[in-house]
């Protein structure tokens, strides 16, 4: 019995592999993480920027050693040391050229939250009306540690119902369980008047490794 005749594949069935078929571009974008939604609604979390002082003084509470020696001279001791011998040079050279030194400019404030990818990012205070607010976005950063083994600062935000860069999901913290929830005393400005808050003391966060 004469062999069937073999049929020839019209395209329809496989497709072309030519090079001159295939898209582009076969990298697919990079997918940004979106902050999750907010647990708690953000006009019940004030932000609030403390002074660098008490930021280290906080850090005594949740961070190591090394972390805090690193903080106290980067973040404090040197910016503090170049302003001042910045200022003693521009008040000497301004006594050489005009006999006298010349009134100092105002200096913009440093910002506490950084945008860009340091080591590590300095955060905000972020006060919760009630102790109860404070313990859930708590309780969900304890589960995502345990669940995946970090927690970004932009799932922070997000559970703060708060934006903050898609850097921050570049930072994270792998452990909690020094954070401690403590009561701090803020000005209102919906009620035009002093109130008691719980603000979340969290280490610093770090670069994902």
């Amino acid at each position: 019995m004469p062999d069937k005749p073999i049929a020839i594949n019209n395209g329809s069935e496989y497709p072309n592999a030519s090079f001159r078929n295939k898209p582009n571009d076969l990298t697919p974008a990079p997918k940004t993480k979106q902050q999750p939604e907010a647990v708690i609604s953000s006009d019940r979390v004030k932000v609030r920027k403390p002074s660098a002082w008490k930021r280290a003084r906080h850090k005594l509470l949740a961070d190591d050693g090394e972390q805090i020696k690193s903080y106290i001279v980067d973040d404090v001791l040197v910016p503090t040391i170049k302003n001042t011998i910045s200022e003693v040079g521009t008040n000497v050279l301004d006594i050489l050229l005009f006999g006298e030194a010349k009134p100092a400019s105002p200096r913009p404030s440093n910002t506490i939250t950084s945008v860009g990818l340091r080591n590590s990012l300095a955060l905000d205070e972020f006060i919760f009306e009630t102790r109860a607010d404070a313990d859930t976005v708590l309780d969900y950063m304890s589960t995502a540690i345990d669940d995946y083994g970090m927690v970004s600062v932009l799932d922070f935000y997000g559970w703060c119902g708060r934006v903050c860069p898609a850097t921050y999901d570049n930072y994270i913290w792998t452990d909690l369980s020094s954070v401690k929830i403590q009561q701090t005393r803020y000005f209102n400005d919906n009620e035009g008047r002093y109130m008691i808050g719980y603000v979340i003391y969290l280490p610093t966060p770090h670069l994902k490794e």
